[in-house]
């Protein structure tokens, strides 16, 4: 009987020792298929987008000159610029060619806030000229010619109760590219805006976090394929964005103590619900932002102990119909 338990035994661990060879050589075969499975192909998502090196390089602009107002100018629904801040007046001229996809017809718009409370100051003003130039490559010479396209002036408030002015026109406009990206883009307005608020902070926090720790791997990573866009819209070289970039990367260099955190933000749609940005819901800047607590006062507009934006990281996202992921718009 001994012999046998013994027999049985050694027939058992046998056994036992056959089923690990097996199971050990299933799982070298497993191991050997999936390394030779192919990685899966990044999207290029800038693949079909195009440049005619023969056509003009227009480079199309706005002269803005304002008092004792705050407003917001969209091209094509995406914000060209804003203007929130205290001081009463102000003047700049903002690039449109970032927010111009291709040749034809473009959409303008003009909102004019109070600078504070609930309405317009008589003393409101505002004047906006729109403009190009004819060959951006032509430094030398002044860029070439300056066409002038539309000017428009706030008209005189006379009703003490106008909480906003708005102008909506459109203009034309002969670039040499066409960006088509956002016409693989999700219609974000359609989706449930938990879920999309959940997915856009998330992302946030993921390239936050990135440009913390290697803005140089954030602009490999996440940020080239803007990158290069623009340098179709801007007539640049990527050895030039790429300086850029890295001018950016100071921001994660200097002052790291002012930094703020992701948070108090709203969720804002542009490109007609193809893109979306977070925003603090204070002021509407950037939600990736620098702020310092003033020492002292700086009459009149600013007071001492009060909390300062400045320095902000701008970032736009898109979600990608080809491969249903987040892109850096």
């Amino acid at each position: 009987m001994a012999y046998m338990v013994r027999g049985i035994l050694f027939f058992g661990g046998f056994l036992l020792l056959c089923l690990q060879l097996a199971c050990g050589q299933q799982t070298s075969a497993d191991s050997i298929k999936k390394e030779k499975q192919p990685m899966r192909k990044k999207l290029d998502v800038n693949s079909e987008n195009t440049f005619d090196k023969e056509a003009p390089k227009h480079g199309y602009y706005l002269q803005i000159n304002h008092q004792n107002c705050h407003y917001e100018v969209r091209v094509n629904d995406e914000e060209a610029y804003q203007y929130r801040d205290r001081y009463p007046v102000m003047s700049i001229r903002p690039p449109l060619n970032p927010f111009i996809q291709k040749s034809g017809e473009q959409s303008l718009s003009i909102r004019v806030f109070p600078i504070k409370g609930a309405f317009l100051s008589k003393m409101a003003d505002l004047s906006i000229g729109l403009f190009y130039y004819t060959d951006m490559s032509d430094e030398e010479n002044s860029y070439g010619e300056l066409v002038h396209l539309l000017d428009w002036e706030l008209p005189k408030i006379e009703n003490e109760e106008t909480p906003m002015v708005r102008l909506d026109t459109v203009f034309k406009a002969t670039v040499p590219y066409e960006i088509k990206n956002l016409d693989h883009a999700v219609d974000l307005s359609k989706m449930d805006k938990d879920e999309l608020l959940a997915e856009v902070v998330a992302e946030y926090k993921a390239i936050f976090k990135l440009m913390e720790r290697d803005y140089h791997q954030y602009y490999i990573e996440r940020n080239k394929p803007a990158f290069d866009r623009s340098d179709m819209w801007a007539y640049t070289t990527e050895e030039s964005s790429r300086k850029v970039s890295e001018n950016n990367a100071a921001f994660f260099k200097e002052d790291l103590e002012e930094i703020q955190p992701i948070e108090n933000y709203k969720l804002n749609l542009y490109a007609y619900g193809k893109t979306v940005s977070l925003r603090r819901m204070i002021d509407n800047g950037n939600v990736i932002c620098k702020a310092e607590i003033l020492e002292e006062d700086h009459p009149p507009y600013y007071k001492k102990g009060e909390k300062h934006y400045y320095e902000g990281a701008p970032v736009r996202l898109y979600k990608d119909k080809r491969d249903n992921q987040w892109h850096i718009w």
